[in-house]
């Protein structure tokens, strides 16, 4: 067991079983699209309960009877200008617990985008950004999340060097809200989650020269060594 606080202890479960996923996805594509449709069950998803005895709370894992998924995505990628390239991508989740004791349907939009821009063969930009709406974790409601990231990098002529600027979480939620909420809890958790960081790197590529290396010369034949 783990001791979460004074009266609040998360406990093992003997009897747990491993969760047993179904997939089923169908693909199609045509050029610069593709849109993917995926149905899983699971007979024996993982979730988590409470219980008390006397002043003190207990935590632990139990399977319940039945989970059903339904996702739904689209992606797009291609060069919209002879200088600009996009990505992108949609993605719908549904998830329905018939018989959870807590919510019973859960839906997640996810969305993506990068833009990476090539200027005059040297300098190559790229923009990420992605969102996630709230989710739900059993008991546990997380919030959105938001992040947005830059990097360039330029090419110095003939030399094979390359300077890249990265800068991560320039637009981000800082903070992230955690909701846990049952029959017997309730507790709110804030996390500093994207912190905004900058990093500078230089790389030189070089070669080895245009010499060749028989590969059959260096291949080791002797497998009587890798015999027991």
């Amino acid at each position: 067991s783990v001791k979460m606080s004074e009266q609040e202890y998360s406990v093992g479960n003997p009897l747990l079983q491993a969760e047993r996923d179904d997939n089923i996805s169908l693909r199609l594509t045509s050029g610069a699209h593709s849109l993917v449709l995926r149905w899983g069950y699971a007979p024996n998803p993982i979730t988590n309960v409470v219980f008390d005895r006397g002043d003190t709370l207990f935590t632990t894992n139990i399977n319940a009877p039945a989970k059903y998924d339904y996702a739904a995505s689209y992606s797009f990628g291609s060069r919209i200008r002879p200088w600009w390239h996009l990505s992108a991508n949609v993605e719908f989740t549904h998830m329905y617990l018939p018989q959870s004791q807590y919510e019973r349907r859960i839906t997640q939009v996810f969305l993506s985008m990068r833009h990476t821009f090539s200027i005059a063969r040297s300098i190559n930009v790229d923009l990420n950004a992605n969102y996630a709406s709230p989710w739900i974790m059993n008991d546990k409601r997380i919030a959105d999340r938001f992040k947005m990231d830059l990097s360039a990098r330029y090419t110095f002529p003939r030399s094979q060097i390359t300077l890249a600027l990265t800068g991560q979480n320039l637009l981000a939620r800082r903070r992230r809200e955690a909701i846990t909420s049952n029959l017997m809890l309730r507790n709110i958790d804030w996390n500093e989650t994207a912190p905004m960081s900058l990093l500078a790197s230089l790389t030189w590529r070089f070669s080895a020269g245009g010499k060749k290396i028989n590969q059959e010369r260096i291949q080791d034949r002797n497998m009587d060594k890798y015999r027991l």
